[in-house]
């Protein structure tokens, strides 16, 4: 999975609504199926469900607008996967033969020059050496890399271990004929030609990706800023409602201390003429009781 996730995130980085720790997060979480030195992965459809794994974790924390883009990149790469694998089966099947024949061997002639498998001894010692698996690995060819390795040690072999050296001719016989079994399968082709059919299903596939993700930010982008204008014009009308209850409490109040100030009249004084005393009488409106109140007083 990961050459599909990091070549499609690559290019939907590009895009600016890109999230942005998605593409440092799936590179952290992409160690984890990161194999140790000497180790390989047993098909490629193994190797992606391993990817697959761990970067659906994080597209679903960190970008979950994508997911669904995300889940049809997974279908297509676990598909083209098993078309690389069943493409491949050749290759595996002479690569499984000659490992198994290859480890019989050299058991064999350990068995017989336990030195070339101890570490204090100088057989073992001077191969070390000479590197001759680093010297030889850029052979294109299993016979070819054969003939490099015995070119090495066979001078060695003869110099610190004579008593052995039929055994070590016999265990290049023997590698020579798995090594010129597994050329003649035409591994290098077959696996060039697979590689090449996913490489360009590869660069497909993160296209559509690229797209379809891009495609669903805008939408999700899209959706956030209308609901940010309708949350603005719901406040907005809620805030010109308050206003408008605001002045009409402000208008009624000042009716209404309008109209108390009409209904109350002015103060009257009514002299009333008695016999045989004359008295004086205050009249006032009330506006608590609604009625005239007077006092009357001695004049």
């Amino acid at each position: 999975m990961k050459k599909f996730v990091l070549f499609a995130i690559l290019a939907l980085s590009a895009c600016a609504h890109s999230p942005a720790d998605l593409q440092p997060d799936l590179m952290a979480a992409d160690k984890k199926c990161v194999l140790k030195a000497g180790q390989a992965w047993p098909n490629e459809v193994t190797k992606t469900n391993c990817y697959d794994a761990v970067d659906r974790e994080v597209i679903k924390r960190d970008a979950p607008v994508i997911l669904e883009p995300y889940e049809a990149l997974s279908q297509k790469a676990k598909l083209l996967a098993q078309k690389f694998d069943d493409e491949n089966a050749p290759v595996r099947e002479a690569n499984q033969k000659y490992k198994q024949g290859l480890d019989e061997d050299i058991a064999v002639l350990r068995a017989h020059e336990p030195r070339w498998n101890n570490k204090d001894a100088t057989l073992c010692k001077e191969i070390i050496a000479v590197s001759p698996l680093t010297v030889c690995a850029p052979q294109a060819t299993k016979v070819g890399y054969m003939e490099c390795f015995d070119t090495i040690t066979r001078p060695i072999w003869e110099r610190d271990a004579p008593d052995t050296i039929e055994y070590y001719s016999e265990y290049q016989k023997k590698w020579a004929q798995l090594a010129k079994d597994y050329d003649a399968v035409g591994v290098q082709k077959i696996y060039a030609a697979a590689d090449k059919n996913l490489q360009a299903s590869i660069k497909e596939a993160a296209s559509e990706f690229w797209a379809a993700a891009r495609q669903a930010i805008q939408k999700q982008q899209a959706a956030d800023a209308q609901s940010a204008a309708e949350n603005a014009a719901a406040t907005a009308q809620i805030l010109n409602a308050i206003g408008e209850l605001v002045q009409g409490f402000a208008q009624g109040a000042a009716m209404a201390e309008q109209a108390r100030a009409n209904a109350t009249p002015p103060t009257q004084t009514v002299v009333v003429q008695q016999q045989p005393q004359t008295t004086h009488t205050n009249c006032q409106w009330s506006s608590l009781f609604h009625q005239m109140q007077c006092t009357t007083t001695p004049y």
